[in-house]
């Protein structure tokens, strides 16, 4: 698999594919005037959620 797949281990690249969704929707609700609805925002939120618990989990050690 080319480009960063090949030098990150997964829990990067799962951090990315997990943030590019959250900017997908974002670029979508802005320059596309997708509806934004309480599912969309809620999942969104949780993602976030996870990420942060991910990082703190990294941190901690």
């Amino acid at each position: 698999m080319p480009g960063s797949a090949s030098y990150l281990p997964g829990g990067f690249l799962s951090a990315r594919r997990v943030t590019s969704i959250i900017v997908g929707a974002a670029i979508g609700a802005v320059f596309f005037k997708e509806r934004v609805g309480v599912r969309r925002i809620a999942a969104a939120g949780l993602l976030v959620v996870g990420i942060g618990v991910d990082a703190a989990r990294r941190v901690a050690g």
